[in-house]
């Protein structure tokens, strides 16, 4: 059973605006509008006619590019040298066929880290230890001949999310392609940094002739006035955390004494904040992704990063969203073979990127805590929701019974997983016309959204004959 939300702020429906005071609905992104919803660092829109018959190249060690709500992306882009060549910039090409112009530095403090990008990935014995969930441990793929080649243009292409308000987006978008490709024009040309798009395409000697094609993973994830995203650059399993006022640093595989400070995979909904993880990535790329709706406890929280296992050097981006400040990003390096397990207490795997402070003013801008008394008794998913199956909230924690068909003659398997123990609503609920949760908060392996669906009430009697497992624990 997979964990998630969706989080925005709550938008009751009292209040004494009128309607020509409300901010126009968010627009749902798609296919169609991905290029005004999300932006390059450093581009400029253009338009031109892209050649037929490109021929495929590496310009970046991913094979992926991840886009979501409040996050950014980055990738280090570098071309294989052509004699006679230099690279003037990069042309971006959307799934819908808009395009955007990023210029190559020139020079690049990035050329080092390029080409260790590009180099042989260190050996290093794989761990024992393993998370909660199952770890997919994939080598980095390895090209000799491209590790060799002298490489040029380099520059960092950085893509970042819509914010709240403005776009939304309930479930991820499937099957999209991002295509780079390198301008190209002869080394005679003085000054190429200088010029603009179309003094690049009419300069003597000009070639747009290779590309790289990147998946597009359009992701869908929770939402809110306090959100922090961790995306990377491998086929590795890094973690987001937020450490809350009274955690210890220590080895992660030693946390149950201060669980209930800290928000990450082995504790993805805080007792103490509320706050929520509703995506660990074990595999590459990311998002992991934590939101805070409700007012948190006054003190510093610390967001930081552990590269938990994998092999090669690793380049990670987080961003941090709060309130109506100016979201702060922080990018990072772990060298090969810094993975530690989760070991929080090793320098070399873990960073701690950024600190925080909830105070009287940002909690103004949260949701006051709703406890869970308030609504008491047990509540249906509607027929809409990703799962079927009931909550059951009581003054000190909810269950939540998912129901199984099963596959022999139809029979309903009803379990829960547990009790989450805590006093108040948890991130991924709200209350907006009635009591409401992310179709994500509970959900099968696929096939969730992020929207919102109003629980019914109903009888005590609904979940008689359900059990309740002994094993994994719902959250």
């Amino acid at each position: 059973m997979a964990v998630a939300a969706s989080l925005v702020a709550c938008g009751g429906s009292g209040g004494g605006s009128s309607s020509s005071d409300r901010k126009p609905d968010p627009v749902a992104v798609s296919e169609g509008n991905l290029s005004q919803a999300v932006q390059i660092q450093g581009a400029v829109p253009v338009q031109t006619t892209i050649p037929e018959n490109l021929t495929p190249i590496s310009l970046s060690n991913s094979e992926r590019v991840v886009v979501s709500a409040n996050s950014s992306f980055s990738l280090n882009l570098s071309t294989p040298s052509v004699a006679g060549k230099n690279v003037a910039g990069y042309l971006i090409e959307f799934p819908d066929g808009t395009q955007q112009f990023i210029r190559a530095a020139q020079p690049s403090a990035l050329a080092a880290n390029v080409q260790a990008a590009y180099a042989e990935p260190a050996k290093k014995q794989s761990v024992s230890a393993t998370k909660s969930k199952s770890v997919k441990r994939i080598s980095q793929a390895y090209s000799p001949a491209l590790a060799e080649a002298p490489r040029s243009g380099e520059t960092t292409l950085t893509i970042s999310g819509w914010g709240n308000g403005s776009f939304v987006l309930d479930q991820s978008l499937e099957n999209l392609t991002l295509r780079i490709l390198p301008l190209l024009v002869n080394e005679s040309v003085a000054n190429i940094a200088e010029l603009t798009f179309a003094q690049i395409l009419a300069a003597d000697g000009f070639d747009m002739s290779m590309v790289q094609e990147l998946a597009l993973a359009v992701e869908a994830v929770a939402t809110s006035t306090v959100q922090i995203s961790l995306t990377w650059d491998t086929e590795t399993d890094i973690d987001l955390y937020v450490l809350e006022p009274g955690f210890e640093t220590q080895a992660a595989y030693e946390y149950d004494e201060d669980a209930d400070y800290v928000v990450s995979y082995f504790n993805s909904i805080s007792e103490t904040s509320l706050g929520w993880l509703d995506r660990d990535n074990t595999e590459a790329y990311g998002p992991e992704n934590i939101t805070f709706n409700y007012q948190m406890p006054a003190g510093e929280y610390q967001v930081a990063v552990n590269y938990f296992s994998g092999e090669p050097e690793t380049n990670y981006t987080v961003t941090i969203t709060i309130g109506d400040n100016e979201p702060v990003i922080r990018k990072g390096t772990f060298i090969a073979g810094a993975d530690n397990s989760g070991d929080l207490s090793d320098d070399a795997g873990t960073d701690v990127v950024y600190t925080f402070t909830v105070d009287g003013t940002l909690n103004s801008q949260l949701t006051p805590k709703i406890p869970l008394s308030q609504y008491r008794g047990v509540w249906q998913l509607p027929a809409e929701s990703s799962m079927r199956g009931y909550f059951k909230i009581e003054d000190d924690g909810l269950l939540f019974y998912g129901i199984d068909d099963g596959e022999t003659e139809g029979t309903a398997n009803c379990e829960s997983y547990g009790k989450v123990e805590m006093g108040f609503l948890p991130t991924g609920f709200r209350v907006d016309g009635g009591l409401q949760v992310s179709d994500a908060f509970i959900s099968g392996e696929n096939n969730y959204t992020y929207a919102y669906r109003t629980l019914m009430q109903v009888s005590d009697s609904a979940i008689e004959g359900c059990s309740i497992s002994q094993g994994e624990e719902l959250l």
